[in-house]
């Protein structure tokens, strides 16, 4: 309820923005001013009045998807005032609101009519632009309302899922079988997840330039879960340690195998997981991973491993009398035949000491 009520209060200041820049261009268009603050029938005016599918309206208040049409309808706008210049156009994308009011108290905006059979060569040419940059707009619309409504493509980047998934396997993710999630941020590029780019290894990740914007924020809320996650099923979920990202929806993704569901109890025994007291289970032809810590009188050719067994999560230190290699997802046949390599002095499998963890949680009482 309280996604509704917020993405309702967004919409309903868009619209008073909307109507405070342009009720005077709705008035020269011959429509009552008013009708400019109203929600959706505002931008169905200037369908209308461009000749310009009415339809498309409905995608003007969607999350990501909204700001790319209220963008083309602002341009419609413009243009059927004659403002179609290169910089007339960029003020409207830029900073459309105040441009449009600009426009708008601007002494008496004029309508521009247009007729085919007076339109000059370059007028045609420009025509025929206009059309390609159309298609391509839309092109990226319904792409974008297919990635963030329908299903959202996954590479696998890590060999945590071996023998199901591997490194490079390319995935389509149903949005719906758990129920679909709201974006909770809805002004963002789109296609982009986290960040637009990655500043590099001595960067602060935090200082990454974003893909969204954080200001414009909804709660968290699921619609139409008819079903949830089982054991064993395959799922994609946002890591929740991720503190780089303060959004669930664009923390980074991962996917993993469900081991347990609401009401088990999980507990990790000597580095092995039991699930309700009982070993996990294995299925298929599947292998586990463990971490190991090996030791060799001297460095390994990590490039080779790589190529021998795909992605190798490795840490190299360097001691007094050779390395360290810290090894974070190794199946016991991977870890024999690294063992076998002429620099390894040993190579064993590494336990946390009970009662501590990689990881710790707080937990907050609700």
């Amino acid at each position: 309820m309280n996604y509704f009520l917020t993405y309702t209060v967004y919409v309903l200041i868009l619209s008073v923005l909307m109507g405070i820049s342009t009720w005077k261009l709705y008035k020269k268009m011959g429509y009552n001013p008013l009708f400019a603050f109203v929600p959706f029938y505002n931008y169905y005016i200037i369908q209308k009045e461009t000749g310009h599918p009415k339809w498309w309206v409905a995608m003007a208040y969607l999350p990501i998807v909204g700001p790319i049409m209220m963008t083309v309808f602002h341009l419609f706008l413009m243009k059927h005032f004659g403002k179609s210049t290169f910089s007339q156009r960029l003020l409207t994308v830029i900073l459309p609101f105040i441009y449009m009011a600009f426009i708008n108290y601007s002494k008496d905006p004029e309508i521009e009519t247009e007729d085919e059979l007076y339109l000059t060569e370059d007028e045609k040419s420009e025509k025929k632009k206009e059309s390609f940059a159309g298609s391509i707009t839309f092109a990226v619309v319904f792409a974008t309302i297919v990635h963030v409504f329908m299903t959202q493509p996954f590479g696998i980047p890590t060999g945590s899922m071996e023998r199901t998934l591997l490194v490079g396997d390319f995935l389509f993710v149903n949005k719906w079988s758990y129920g679909f999630r709201m974006p909770m941020r809805p002004v963002a590029i789109p296609f982009l997840q986290g960040t637009i780019m990655d500043t590099g290894e001595k960067g602060n990740p935090k200082d990454d330039p974003k893909s969204y914007v954080e200001a414009v924020k909804l709660p968290y809320a699921r619609i139409f879960q008819f079903s949830k996650p089982e054991k064993n099923d395959i799922v994609v979920f946002n890591y929740p340690q991720d503190s780089v990202h303060k959004a669930i929806d664009r923390k980074d993704p991962y996917v993993k195998r469900c081991v347990a569901v609401a009401g088990d109890i999980i507990e990790i025994k000597a580095g092995r997981l039991f699930v309700n007291g009982k070993p996990e289970t294995i299925l298929g032809d599947q292998q586990k991973q463990h971490k190991f810590i090996a030791t060799t009188g001297s460095q390994l050719d990590i490039p080779a491993l790589y190529r021998q067994y795909g992605f190798l999560p490795v840490q190299e230190i360097q001691t007094e009398t050779g390395y360290l290699y810290d090894f974070q997802g190794l199946t016991d046949q991977t870890a024999k035949e690294i063992k076998e390599l002429p620099q390894v002095i040993e190579i064993k499998e590494h336990i946390w000491p009970k009662d501590s963890a990689a990881l710790s949680y707080k937990v907050n009482a609700a």
